[in-house]
């Protein structure tokens, strides 16, 4: 086990521990960025608790012999979609898959084995529907929708509640 994997296992237990999902780890240079969800959307607080709880584990494992700097961050709004679960999580949203003949915009419909249904707008603004295989897909993100981009979140549902 290289020292990625290492210390994505590692993540991956602070994860359980703290009740967040490890959504991806990079390692670039000095900077070890570690990505987490949670439901309901990740807070500060469980960036900040994760974020601690790892720091020590990491110390204490040694697994980061030389100076490193540790971010902890949701996988924000436009996240990109990995598998197949990321694309069942984010039924009826809207999203881009990029493939060996071009972009698809669309609404996520159906997650069929190997496959991902979207609703389109056709030339002329009528709804359609595009399949696009799994093994097709190179990048794929989730992509803020005006109604969602302009939406007013009510002060009781936002109140005290940072993201990160």
């Amino acid at each position: 086990m290289n020292r990625l994997e290492s210390v994505r296992a590692l993540a991956a237990e602070v994860a359980a521990d703290t009740g967040v999902e490890l959504f991806d780890v990079e390692f670039s240079g000095s900077h070890l960025r570690v990505f987490i969800d949670a439901p309901g959307g990740t807070k500060v607080a469980d960036c900040a608790r994760f974020s601690g709880l790892l720091a020590q584990r990491l110390d204490a494992s040694n697994l980061i012999l030389e100076r490193y700097y540790l971010e902890v961050s949701s996988p924000g709004l436009e996240r990109r979609l990995r598998d197949i679960d990321d694309f069942q999580r984010s039924l009826g949203r809207l999203v881009r898959i990029v493939t060996p003949v071009g972009v698809r915009e669309g609404v996520i419909r159906r997650v069929d084995a190997g496959q991902v249904v979207l609703e389109t707008n056709g030339s002329q603004g009528e709804k359609q529907e595009a399949t696009i295989a799994f093994a097709d897909i190179r990048r794929a993100n989730l992509k803020l929708n005006k109604k969602e981009l302009f939406a007013k979140p009510r002060i009781a549902e936002t109140a005290g509640k940072g993201n990160c």
